[in-house]
């Protein structure tokens, strides 16, 4: 059965412990990765997240599917979605293991925010629970939403952390 972005139904879990080997399976499944990151909150021990792996793999030419697609279908990833206007997004994924696999260009600014992100809530407590919380209450209110309305519901507090950590760093936040 062909996976859709619409068979995500968010469940907010305790810490698994099986979340970083998983990520290395499927990192080993990615054949044409030039750069490949585990991210997203499964990639921090401790924090509690939807359990699904998330991956960032960064492809010269993002919208030269032909050059990196096909293999990954072997791997057992799926193409989900394409985004064109957020820098190029492209998502792949897997049922088993559930996983997110987010293309985009090697100087695609999402990477490295996914990376800010990851490290911020795992230094910082107050916003690490702030997240935690609107994420387990964004997932309560998804049952028949998209995962767009989702993500939607939770954007106002990642925009909050990102403005949190760029300004610690003495740089802009605008654009976010």
């Amino acid at each position: 059965m062909a996976l859709s972005v619409e068979d995500y139904q968010p469940a907010i879990v305790h810490y698994d412990a099986s979340w970083p080997p998983t990520f290395a399976q499927l990192k080993h499944r990615i054949v044409s990765a030039l750069v490949v990151a585990h991210t997203g909150l499964t990639s921090e021990p401790g924090l509690s997240a939807n359990a699904v792996i998330d991956i960032d793999l960064a492809v010269p030419g993002v919208d030269d599917e032909a050059s990196y697609a096909p293999q990954l279908k072997p791997a057992g990833f799926q193409f989900l979605l394409r985004e064109r206007q957020w820098h190029g997004h492209r998502l792949f994924g897997t049922r088993e293991p559930v996983a997110n696999l987010h293309v985009g260009e090697p100087d695609s600014p999402e990477a490295e925010r996914h990376r800010i992100c990851r490290e911020w809530l795992a230094r910082n407590e107050g916003d690490r629970e702030l997240y935690a919380r609107v994420k387990r209450v964004s997932a309560e209110r998804s049952v028949a939403e998209t995962v767009r309305e989702y993500n939607g519901r939770k954007e106002f507090v990642i925009r909050e952390i990102w403005r949190g950590r760029f300004e610690s760093l003495g740089t802009s936040s605008d654009g976010l």
